[in-house]
């Protein structure tokens, strides 16, 4: 069993320094190996460079989970599937990394476009909502306008069992179905 652990030093090792990190990019210099470089213009090779350390990580993880399955740990079969998933979609990006850029951008496209479609559909919507609330509002100053009207006619007794009296602080029955909110905005169209 010892030695079957030290057997995956050389192998991490070269895994290591094949994997292009600039951390083994120095190493290699320092033996003489000369890497190949990425251009710094190409945005995607860029992305597309950092995905060996993350498949480097996950074979290290692989090997940790191979590790803890031998002992009987049942947490190395669930690790070892995170890695080997984090790793089918590290090399899956970095193979196809440009066509999940476009994919990417259709449906930000398609999603700008339907919450512009969206908005379009509710602006008439909300034109259509103002006009009622223009004819409601217009309907609310007749009424009180009518209710004016009537107040000037009925008699004094009639008066101040409806409205009740001003000079004694009394609402009368209208003043005791309205909600504060309705007297001021009442109050607010007398105003006008």
């Amino acid at each position: 069993m010892n030695r079957n652990k030290w057997a995956l030093v050389p192998i991490l090792l070269g895994l290591l320094l094949t994997s292009g990190c600039s951390f083994c990019r120095r190493v290699a210099d320092l033996l003489g190996v000369e890497p190949e470089t990425l251009s710094p213009d190409d945005s995607l090779s860029v992305v597309a460079s950092s995905m060996p350390w993350v498949v480097l990580v996950c074979l290290a993880g692989i090997g940790l989970s191979v590790f803890l399955l031998m002992q009987g740990n049942k947490l190395g079969v669930a690790s070892g599937v995170a890695f080997v998933a984090t790793m089918v979609l590290a090399i899956a990006i970095s193979k196809h990394l440009a066509l999940i850029a476009w994919i990417g951008t259709g449906a930000l496209v398609a999603l700008a476009t339907f919450f512009g479609w969206r908005v379009w559909v509710n602006r008439s919507k909300l034109t259509v909502k103002t006009e009622e609330l223009k004819v409601e509002h217009t309907a609310l100053v007749e009424a009180v306008a009518t209710t004016e009207c009537a107040k000037d006619e009925l008699d004094i007794d009639s008066r101040n069992i409806v409205f009740g009296k001003p000079d004694i602080d009394d609402h009368g029955a209208a003043g005791r179905i309205q909600s504060p909110a309705t007297e001021k905005i009442i109050a607010k169209i007398r105003g006008k």
